[in-house]
């Protein structure tokens, strides 16, 4: 063998290395950026998949949980199971007053008023119309455990025309708001840690998006719980009141005399008039249109009588 041939093969050689080598690069840098991505894709996943984790659970063996989040997790179940133990029951009442003229609507709302501090309640909403049909609409609130007993003080203050009172168990619905809030209070923490722990722009929007949605829910919960426990604090009775329509012949003073029958029989001759002009002014209108049409039979029967007259004069 040559050197010419020996030189000729070295530089083939050279040249397919060069080539391997090349390859070899890209393939590894093509690797490590398929790497990258995967654990980016996975840190992501991993804070939305622990968030979601804690929604599901509220003992310490979801998601890996750390020690104390467990004890919260479980400090969550236990007050879940006292809250289910004493039942949670809104209490609510209607009841229809009525007096004897309505000159004595306003006093029996302030005699209701007073009744309600009696008890320890106090008056949510008070509406009074006055005039000849007075009436008022009163919303009182009171401790659930003297319902009855103040529905029963209501009802001797005035003739009772109608009364109600209603229980609605709400356990199961107080129950699941306290452990969904429960859950979602962990699940925030956690996503806070991971949002510690992000170093990439993606991550952090990716997740601080995630928070945001999570405590409005927290926030939209805990305005629910917040107005179940008010409506399980203190029972609504709603109170209306109103008055006799006075019989005919009486007012407000008692019976009627000789005066006040004249003026009623004077009334009630007005009213006749008045109904008898409305009849006429009704039938005026069509006074032409009978008037038309009655006129050719009517030139007709003249016409007929007088042929009759002349022939009997013949």
């Amino acid at each position: 063998m040559n050197t010419s041939s020996v030189i000729a093969r070295f530089r083939r050689l050279d040249r397919i290395g060069r080539h391997v080598g090349a390859s070899l690069g890209v393939a590894l840098l093509l690797a490590g950026a398929m790497t990258a991505c995967s654990a980016n894709d996975r840190f992501v996943e991993s804070a939305g998949d622990a968030a979601r984790s804690a929604d599901a659970t509220q003992s310490a063996s979801g998601g890996g949980a750390s020690s104390d989040e467990a004890a919260e997790a479980a400090g969550g179940s236990l007050k879940a199971t006292a809250a289910a133990t004493e039942r949670q029951r809104i209490r609510t009442g209607r009841i229809a007053l009525r007096v004897e003229n309505p000159g004595k609507v306003a006093a029996l709302t302030e005699r209701v008023a007073t009744l309600v501090a009696e008890v320890g309640g106090t008056v949510e909403r008070s509406d009074l119309t006055s005039g000849s049909d007075a009436s008022a609409e009163m919303v009182l609130r009171v401790p659930p455990d003297m319902v009855d007993d103040t529905m029963a003080r209501l009802g001797k203050v005035a003739e009772t025309v109608s009364r109600s009172v209603s229980v609605e168990d709400v356990t199961a619905q107080y129950t699941d708001l306290e452990g969904r809030i429960s859950a979602l209070e962990i699940s925030t923490e956690r996503l806070r840690g991971f949002l510690e722990k992000a170093g990439d722009a993606g991550q952090i929007a990716t997740i601080e998006g995630e928070l945001t949605r999570r405590e409005a829910d927290l926030e939209s919960m805990k305005g629910q719980m917040a107005v179940l426990a008010d409506q399980v604090g203190a029972a609504t009775i709603t109170v209306t009141i109103s008055a006799k329509p006075p019989a005919l012949g009486e007012s407000d003073d008692g019976p009627a005399g000789f005066g006040s029958a004249v003026a009623s029989g004077w009334r009630a001759v007005r009213l006749a008039f008045r109904w008898a002009l409305a009849v006429v002014g009704v039938l005026v209108p069509f006074v032409p249109v009978v008037a038309v049409i009655a006129l050719p039979f009517v030139l007709a029967s003249r016409r007929t009588v007088r042929r009759r007259a002349a022939s009997v004069a013949d």
